[in-house]
């Protein structure tokens, strides 16, 4: 999870280095689908994986809610973006037009995609402060936290039929 979210933060920057370039809005595309690649599958897995027996589906919802959290405030920011990064009212610069400064007025691809890829690296870089806290912690002999594999209980129907299961996840 945590390397595909690099990738998929990163891919902006093709554009970033390379505006208004058909090459670089293919590579971007192709880092953004390769880091989803890498990153959507183990995150819907360890979302399978924690819900309790029977209740996959609220788990499926709860882990795509955050996604669906971010469209609002996504679609204010890009309209903020492009109004003030590209207003409309002057050219967007072509693939050979050098410089990071635009003239006053014009379409500004780099600073616009440049926000946006310092607003998608927050998410690997939490990831990445958090870590401590959020990989799994294994047990040492003695019983001591040390961080490894992920358990969940499963507890019987308490008429004293069933006992109390851990299945390693």
């Amino acid at each position: 999870i945590h390397y595909g979210s690099y990738l998929t933060a990163l891919s902006p920057l093709w554009v970033v280095a390379f505006p208004a370039s058909l090459p670089a809005v293919g590579a971007f595309v192709a880092t953004l689908s390769l880091g989803e690649a890498v990153w959507s599958p183990p995150w819907y897995t360890y979302s399978m994986q924690a819900a309790p027996d029977g209740h996959e589906g609220l788990f499926t919802a709860l882990a795509s809610a955050p996604l669906f959290a971010a469209k609002l405030p996504t679609g204010a920011l890009s309209g903020w973006l492009l109004e003030h990064h590209c207003p409309g009212n002057g050219p967007c610069p072509g693939p050979g037009d050098p410089g990071p400064v635009p003239a006053p007025g014009a379409c500004d691809p780099r600073t616009l995609w440049g926000v946006i890829a310092a607003i998608t690296l927050t998410s690997p870089l939490t990831l990445l402060l958090f870590q401590r806290w959020l990989r799994p912690a294994a047990r040492k002999e003695g019983g001591e936290a040390t961080g490894g594999e992920y358990r969940r209980v499963e507890v019987g129907s308490g008429d004293g039929s069933e006992g109390v299961g851990v299945r390693v996840i």
